[in-house]
């Protein structure tokens, strides 16, 4: 809490009748504020009993129509609610019955390590290290938003039954942050959407997935993913770096793999003896663990061995440690009570992100998160990766258009918003049969053109995703011109008009540039749809004129891939994340059964005459 060149702080009081208040209050640069306040009696007065304490924050209705909350629960595919408002009066969403399938990050109580509010271009964010001084209860949410004639409230329960607050005071402390914390990466659109030759043809060669570790040596590498920190020695590192960037193109930042919730510290930690994982399963971002990932990272960057930084397992760090953010609780069975790693993980990211400045380096910062929208420490990023749930089982019926809503997408994607690239990862999960290639290539075909159609019109980038159905598209049209923009149809003001039978089924995305655009219609129904677009020269470039119009979907023709390279990384499309039956159970719905053998007949059938399908979605 202490001034400092990029922290201002502050103090204040106020007093009511028999209680006061104190406040201590700092701001970081970025906006981070950190509030604790301390309620208790007024001065000569003897102990206080307090029935209850609650904190509101009022926005302007036009402000505030999306939430975003995690309870902070060990498994995070599970630990979200994502959705608009409800509309209604007085409390219209709480923490305690959000959403039935939203699992509780603490044994007793419904707090949530983050909560947060805003629209499609604006908001702000909710979070705190711990509930202390809180009064966790089963039967009253923690947390709840209100509605009221032109105002949405949002409304922290902090006391919720009578408690006695003694001459020492009750006190209790949360984080806000207003996004976005910065602008949006230039030119962020063009990463991997260029032709080769270009600077950043690919996002990142993460060296965890390139088959080639900065933590093993050229001739003996440990299969699979590793969660080591440290490399064999420096010169196998630096070996190993020489060869990722031979097989690279020039421009294409090297990020090292470095997991934020399962490292292997290496043998600089080994007599490090504190309960790093204190009963969570996770590691705890304790000051000595924030200063062993600085000091390794740095010893890659001192040598130019990486570019960046790819993140694993960011999840908000639930921890039971008393070093890090855990606190005495006497009636849990443990003696204490939970705490979130989020201070901790920013530190960490403030100061490798400076790190790289002082070594001249851009800063090319990507965590990998699933529903986790820890944005205190992603001041600090250029772009995050969500996604990696709602998987797809081979041969399924159903896809991306069918498991992932537009407006979750809509409250997730964005750049703008978030001063942060939006990039997602789609899951397909089992084994595509080798010996029905051409049948795997077509439901691989069904599959991306379904994951592009719902993700890129939200602002949303697949990555780990076979792109080259569709780049021709981006490349042609010049992804990486500086004055590109993008226009989600949520803000489309007349440029486009679209009409179909069922509007509402309808998605579009407009990218434009002086002189030039790229319309993305993409139809969600179930059924095919005719669809008229009017496109408006005046509103789209300002002035009045003819427009010529051609087709620029590079995605018909279903390629053939090379199937060692398909069946390497389950089709391209994310990785394999073990047997359908486990990945099921992740899903919102029910568990999917095999389609297999049902699937094959109809694709078979589908792929019969791709002229017809061709002809079907020509544009006319």
């Amino acid at each position: 809490g202490e001034p400092a060149p990029d922290r201002v702080a502050w103090q204040g009081a106020l007093a009511a009748g028999a209680a006061s208040f104190a406040v201590e209050a700092w701001m970081e640069f970025d906006g981070l504020i950190s509030y604790r306040l301390t309620l208790a009696p007024a001065a000569g007065d003897g102990p206080l009993t307090v029935d209850e304490l609650q904190v509101d924050v009022t926005f302007a209705d036009s402000a505030v129509s999306q939430l975003i909350a995690n309870s902070g629960a060990f498994d995070f595919r599970t630990a979200y609610d994502v959705r608009t408002i409800p509309a209604g009066e007085g409390s219209v969403w709480n923490s305690l019955d959000s959403k039935p399938a939203m699992a509780k990050g603490a044994d007793v109580g419904n707090f949530l390590a983050n909560l947060w509010l805003g629209g499609d271009r604006v908001g702000l964010n909710f979070s705190a290290e711990n509930d202390q001084g809180w009064t966790p209860d089963d039967r009253r949410p923690a947390h709840e938003i209100l509605r009221r004639p032109g105002q949405v409230v949002y409304r922290m329960n902090v006391i919720t039954r009578p408690v006695t607050v003694a001459a020492g005071g009750r006190s209790f402390g949360f984080l806000l942050l207003p996004t976005p914390a910065k602008p949006e990466p230039p030119g962020w659109r063009a990463w991997g959407r260029v032709a080769p030759g270009k600077p950043r043809t690919q996002i990142g060669v993460v060296d965890q997935f390139s088959g080639r570790k900065l933590t093993d040596t050229p001739t003996r590498g440990a299969p699979g993913v590793t969660f080591t920190l440290e490399p064999a020695s420096w010169e196998d590192a630096a070996a190993q770096a020489d060869r990722l960037h031979q097989a690279m193109a020039p421009d294409d930042p090297l990020l090292f793999y470095i997991d934020a919730s399962w490292p292997t510290l290496g043998p600089s930690m080994k007599d490090w003896n504190h309960d790093l994982w204190a009963g969570t399963g996770r590691i705890a971002w304790i000051p000595e663990v924030e200063d062993y990932y600085v000091w390794i990272i740095n010893e890659y960057l001192k040598r130019g061995l990486i570019q960046g930084l790819y993140i694993d397992d960011v999840s908000m760090g639930r921890t039971f440690s008393l070093a890090a953010t855990a606190y005495p609780f006497p009636d849990s069975e443990r003696g204490r009570r939970i705490g979130y790693n989020t201070m901790g993980f920013r530190r960490f990211l403030m100061r490798v992100y400076r790190l790289f400045i002082e070594h001249g380096r851009p800063p090319h910062i990507l965590p990998h998160m699933t529903w986790c929208f820890e944005l205190p420490a992603f001041s600090f990023v250029d772009a995050t990766l969500n996604g990696e749930d709602r998987d797809i089982a081979a041969y399924a019926k159903r896809d991306c258009v069918d498991v992932w809503r537009p407006d979750e997408l809509r409250i997730m994607g964005n750049a703008p918003k978030w001063g942060f690239a939006t990039l997602f990862k789609g899951n397909v999960v089992g084994e595509l049969q080798p010996k029905q290639k051409a049948l795997a290539e077509n439901w691989m075909h069904r599959q991306l053109r379904a994951l592009f159609a719902v993700f890129v019109p939200h602002d949303i980038w697949p990555m780990f995703a076979e792109t080259r159905l569709i780049l021709p598209s981006f490349v042609a049209f010049g992804m990486d011109d500086p004055a590109l923009e993008f226009l989600p149809d949520w803000v489309l003001n007349g440029e486009v008009a679209l009409e179909a039978a069922a509007p509402d089924k309808l998605l579009a995305g407009l990218f434009r540039k002086p002189g030039k655009a790229l319309l993305m219609v993409s139809n969600l129904a179930d059924t095919d749809q005719e669809v008229t677009v009017t496109v408006r020269a005046d509103r789209l470039f300002g002035r009045a004129g003819e427009l010529t119009l051609s087709d620029a979907d590079s995605s018909l023709p279903i390629p053939h891939w090379d199937y060692r390279g398909l069946e390497h990384d389950t089709v391209a499309l994310a990785g394999k994340m073990g047997d359908a039956t486990a990945a099921a159970v992740l899903t919102d719905g029910a568990p999917e059964a095999d389609g297999t053998a049902a699937a094959l007949a109809e694709l078979e059938e589908a792929g019969a005459d791709q002229r017809r399908e061709e002809q079907r979605l020509a544009m006319r």
